[in-house]
């Protein structure tokens, strides 16, 4: 397997910790820890992937290794219609949309709540992924990681 061609980009956040005992609280379970439990049985992390089965199989997948609950949208304009501040993430799937496109919805996702983290998965396109961060989003995915990889960014970011 040619391991050259997996880019998964994340904004570093300093880590307060060395240990890796210690890291293993970083990211959902550290944020778990320090919300008020009324606020946490709330949070959610919204997933926007246009196709159904897709959109389907990601739910179940991201649900069993995340502690959040996870939200589905087929559009950003039916997040956007249904937004609140209960939303501790949004992954959003652009595997067939071209880098405008990509902007738009980084901007109408920007605009609704600046603190909300917006994890981009789409084709492994090096100027899509700086196009993306360029306009917001804390980590890129391509398509081409693996699931575990995946959950690892989420994790990190949110």
């Amino acid at each position: 397997m040619d391991h050259g061609t997996v880019i998964a980009i994340v904004e570093a956040r300093p880590q307060a910790s060395s240990s890796p005992a210690e890291q293993k609280s970083v990211g959902v379970d550290a944020h778990r820890k320090t919300a008020s439990a009324d606020t946490e049985l709330d949070r959610h992390i919204a997933l926007v992937e246009p196709r159904t089965f897709i959109r389907e199989c990601m739910h179940r997948g991201m649900q069993a290794a995340l502690s959040l609950p996870i939200v589905t949208f087929s559009t950003v304009s039916e997040f956007v219609s249904r937004f609140s501040d209960s939303v501790a993430l949004v992954f959003l799937c652009l595997t067939d949309v071209r880098p405008a496109e990509c902007v738009h919805a980084l901007r109408v996702l920007s605009a609704l709540d600046p603190s909300v983290p917006i994890v981009v998965c789409a084709v492994n396109d090096m100027e899509l992924a700086k196009t993306a961060i360029n306009f917001g989003a804390k980590g890129f995915i391509p398509v081409t990681t693996s699931f575990e990889i995946a959950i690892g960014v989420v994790q990190f970011i949110s």
